[in-house]
């Protein structure tokens, strides 16, 4: 009888944790990462590309943000609920590159992608700037 019960309750859990995973994966699939992220696509794209980027696939799961005239790439990964926003930067010779990660993206609001995509971009400037910054230095000395 024990064992009975036991095998029933966690049947029971197995089941229900299934259950919640695929009506998380429904939910994102209704979606195209375009449209569940574009907030921050439409951030990104006006400051990085004034507004003029493409978007080109790579997967289902993955894209980039880019302007074919310019060799900045920002790219889209979406991988067991996080979301990895990767900005690459060419400038003098090197790559600058930030990257974002965000757990639990599929919760994310469009006002916290707002507040998350400036935080983003603020981050770059800075990093951008210390670079330049240091790149005159050595000219300089």
């Amino acid at each position: 009888m024990f064992w009975t019960i036991l095998v029933f309750v966690v049947s029971i859990a197995i089941i229900s944790i299934f259950t919640e995973i695929q009506k998380k994966e429904e939910t994102l699939s209704a979606q195209t990462l375009q449209d569940r992220f574009s907030v921050m696509i439409d951030m990104l794209n006006s400051f990085a590309f004034d507004g003029k980027a493409t978007i080109g696939t790579i997967s289902e799961h993955s894209f980039n943000l880019y302007r074919p005239d310019e060799h900045q790439v920002i790219n889209f990964s979406y991988h067991k609920g996080t979301l990895t926003i990767t900005w690459r930067y060419p400038y003098h010779e090197k790559e600058i590159i930030h990257s974002l990660n965000l757990p639990k993206a599929r919760y994310i609001s469009f006002f916290q992608q707002e507040k998350l995509v400036d935080r983003f971009i603020d981050e770059m400037i800075g990093i951008v700037q210390d670079y330049k910054y240091k790149i005159l230095n050595n000219f300089n000395h």
